[in-house]
């Protein structure tokens, strides 16, 4: 027994284990008649003796149960349960294990015998039952009680939710409710699973338990000394036995737990885990650099033992990003918060990682990552935070995606005088503008432009990594792939602009790669059910949204992703794993948007964009036990996504109706979600999608109910209407170019004009500002000279504008394509 308690406390260093209770758990408490509360026997027979029944043996409790509903005996029914559990005291031992820190409690016993043993000592605990819900879930600080609680017997509630006889078995329909799927996202995601008193009795319970083969090794069974060796023999087909009663357990786990857990809850921080910067010398393959660039899949240690080579001077594949590496250095000597910045499938997390490793081979600093969030449990931060900040050594915390983690970000700005504790984080440009930093200061990095030139002329530049890349996964295609390097430096300048990501995009959007790419996914894509998980996994992924087995099956009402042949498929491991285990593996935005793109047709993807929102609206109607708020939440993040007409746009084939596509989606989501109607975005979107499709007129009508919205929303607070008319200002420079008389064009185009000078200074703009190009192309000529001049002045004007912009700004490509572009206009009109 002593092996078994020694492999559970070994598991609960690394967190808090499940709790499940049974009947037994209750042995020894005291009930208001001062006795102990009776189990299914001993409650069988006394409601059997009070209905004058005496040769009773093989009665199931559940069938006397549904005799006292039959006969309208239920208060006769109610007052012996209240009898037998409302209990007045617990024991000890109770009180012991209620002291342990507990992922969670589930129980079968409508008792509340736990919650009183927490009473006990201090330690708040919530009753939670099948009608409550999720809303209340808020913390771990909670007792689940699936077959329902004290708090709501009646006679109602007997027949339904009360799970004590027949009839409320059937109707208590606990797996539809909210609880379950905790239930089984607790299995899943906790070091062990701790079952006291319970006799798995319920097909439910033993179905989860056989459903993921990691479960046995984790799960802990208490149960009698006196159990038959039939009892022991079943239960172990679940995990480990200890046949030693719940008091027994009580004092063999407590002083384990004392001596050995609580020292490490006092001392280690709970939600940030410190770099480990052990051996991970580790060989690079050529698969590993195959897989790494097409799927994005590695193992961080890769990358760490990678860029040691670069720093030893030793052959090394990944592009180093040394430069970055190096401004961030010289801002953490001076204390700075550091904010890395770029396009999508630019590199930030492979950057981040290069710096974890810079860092702890050359500086004197400790390194912090954040553990991954589980939204049922809400990470705190303030007491890691001000443990390190109490340290008074320098520690400096990566923490990839800031706006997937503003539970860190907000207990960091109520942080105080804490020079020695900085914060590092990644974001993309299109989540820039809309997180809010709650006054944490960051110095911004932006890293989308791969250097041409190396600091050190024995070095290799950024550029010449990545053609030494794509030159031996042979992924440049015949037209290219024997061109010297100098052309093929000119084409990542001027075709791709220096970036990963453009570079990426192209090369992957050839046959060739994308046969590539079939040849390894066809036969999921081809299957419907692996077809649907792949699609969620690669939507969520290029869309930077979390998801996992939870969020899968939420969404798809299907187990399959739990079934073995999907977990063993080598295809799927590719780019996704639900092992928290698996490393920085499985992150490419690039791979997800060409795969999405090129292999699943535009029709099955609107339909299933359609399908999500109609679910999640669906979802929110449901009754408050059912509703799964992780579900709803997502009407903040993937509704949002998937309502953005440039997402739409890249994820949509060109050769297969998209324009119609387009079209045909947004008009079909306001049926989907109503509420829409009054959302000046959703016209906004629908505009875009019409103006895609030349339908001027139809979009301008669009335009002017998202105005309408907008200014209502105006009347409430300072609601910009920047992105409508930055949209009206291109839809008046495309009808300037349809017009053939001069009044005509120069009217809609300084109506455009006028706009765009009222709108924000920042990009949003100057990527409407860029067609004044493509307007001097088709109709300068066309103008009288005195609104020549005046297409010069606006050009100059808008010049003059951009040396107001912000740096961070100023920096993005699309600002400077824009001033290139202007400049070209004003010296060809010399």
């Amino acid at each position: 027994m002593q092996e078994k308690i020694d492999l559970l406390i070994e598991k609960m260093k690394f967190g808090d284990p499940v709790l499940f209770t049974g009947a037994g758990f209750s042995y020894g408490m005291t009930n208001l008649k001062s006795s102990q509360p009776k189990g299914v026997a001993d409650l069988s027979a006394i409601l059997l003796k009070d209905a004058g029944i005496v040769d009773s043996n093989e009665i199931p409790l559940k069938d006397i149960v549904d005799f006292y509903i039959n006969e309208n005996k239920i208060n006769e029914l109610i007052a012996t349960l209240e009898d037998e559990f409302l209990i007045s005291e617990v024991c000890n031992y109770h009180r012991e294990l209620a002291g342990i820190n507990w992922r969670r409690c589930y129980t079968t016993n409508y008792d509340f015998g736990f919650e009183l043993a927490c009473s006990n000592i201090q330690k708040k605990m919530r009753t939670i039952n099948p009608l409550t819900g999720s809303e209340y879930l808020r913390d771990g600080n909670v007792c689940i009680h699936i077959n329902g609680d004290m708090n709501i017997l009646s006679k109602e509630s007997l027949s339904n939710e009360f799970a004590l006889g027949d009839i409320s078995y059937v109707h208590n329909k606990f797996d539809e409710t909210y609880w379950f799927k905790l239930l089984r996202k607790d299995f899943e995601s906790a070091p062990a699973i701790v079952f006291i008193g319970y006799s798995l009795y319920d097909e439910m319970i033993k179905k989860i338990l056989k459903s993921n083969d990691r479960f046995r090794e984790k799960t802990f069974i208490i149960t009698s000394p006196y159990a038959s060796p039939s009892d022991l023999f079943k239960l172990k087909i679940y995990g480990h036995v200890l046949n030693i009663g719940t008091e027994s357990f009580a004092e063999m786990i407590r002083g384990k737990y004392n001596e050995i857990i609580l020292p490490i809850k006092q001392d280690a921080l709970r939600n940030l885990v410190k770099h480990d910067d052990g051996d991970d010398r580790k060989e690079i393959t050529m698969v590993d650099i195959n897989n790494f660039l097409l799927f994005g899949k590695i193992d961080r240690k890769k990358i760490h033992s990678d860029y040691k080579n670069f720093l030893n001077n030793e052959k090394n594949h990944f592009i180093p990003r040394i430069t970055y590496i190096l401004e961030c250095v010289e801002k953490i000597k001076k204390n700075k918060n550091i904010l890395i910045k770029s396009e999508i499938g630019n590199g930030k997390s492979v950057l981040l990682e290069q710096l974890i490793k810079h860092l702890s081979e050359t500086e004197d600093v400790n390194i912090y990552t954040p553990t991954e969030i589980d939204i049922s449990s809400p990470p705190s931060y303030s007491d890691d935070l001000e443990k390190l900040r109490d340290s008074n050594v320098l520690s400096v915390i990566i923490c990839d995606d800031l706006n997937q983690n503003q539970y860190l970000l907000s207990d960091f700005s109520m942080l105080k005088n804490a020079n020695n504790v900085i914060l590092i984080s990644s974001i993309r440009n299109i989540e820039y503008d809309k997180i809010d930093f709650m006054n944490v200061d960051f110095d911004t990095i932006i890293i989308d432009e791969l250097s041409t030139k190396s600091i050190d002329e024995s070095l290799k530049s950024e550029v010449d990594y990545l053609i030494e890349l794509v030159d031996i996964l042979n992924f440049w295609g015949e037209e290219k792939v024997t061109l010297p390097i100098n052309t093929k430096r000119k084409i990542l300048a001027e075709d791709y602009k220096n970036q990963i990501s453009e570079t990426l995009l192209d090369l992957f959007s050839s046959e060739n790669i994308i046969n590539k790419i079939s040849e390894y996914l066809d036969s999921i894509v081809k299957d419907p059910k692996t077809r649907d998980i792949s699609f969620l996994i690669l939507l969520f992924k290029y869309l930077n949204i979390h998801i996992d087995n939870y969020i899968i099956r939420g969404l798809l009402g299907s187990d399959y992703i739990d079934s073995i042949s999907f977990k063993k498929n080598e295809y799927i491991s590719l780019f996704y794993s639900d092992d928290r285990n698996s490393g920085f593996t499985n992150k490419s935005s690039i791979f997800c948007r060409i795969t999405l793109k090129n292999l699943f047709a535009n029709k099955y993807k609107t339909d299933t964009f359609l399908n999500l929102v109609g679910l999640i609206e669906t979802e929110k109607g449901r009754r408050n036990s059912e509703k799964d708020s992780n579900i709803i939440h997502l009407k903040d993040s993937l509704i949002k996504e998937i309502m953005r007409f440039s997402n739409i746009d890249n994820l949509l084939k060109e050769m297969d109706g998209k324009k119609s596509y387009l079209f045909t989606y947004y008009s079909d989501l306001i049926l989907k979600a109503k509420w829409l109607s009054r959302e000046s975005h959703y016209w906004l979107q629908l505009a875009m999608a019409k103006i895609a499709n030349d339908r001027l007129d139809d979009a301008q009508n669009d335009l002017k109910t998202a105005y309408k919205w907008a200014n209502e929303k105006q009347a409430i607070r300072n609601y910009s209407t920047s992105s409508i008319d930055t949209q009206q200002a291109r839809l008046y420079i495309k009808k300037a170019i349809k017009e053939q008389h001069d009044k005509a064009v120069w009217d809609y185009f300084i109506s455009a004009h006028v706009l765009l000078s009222k709108c924000e200074n920042d990009k949003y703009r100057y990527r409407q500002v860029k067609e004044y190009e493509r307007f001097f192309n088709l109709k300068y000529n066309i103008l009288s000279v005195k609104n020549k001049n005046g297409f010069k002045s606006c050009c100059e004007h808008m010049l003059s504008q951009m040396k107001f912009l912000s740096n961070i700004d100023a920096g993005e490509y699309s600002i400077r394509s824009c001033e290139l572009s202007l400049i070209r206009i004003l010296e060809k009109m010399q």
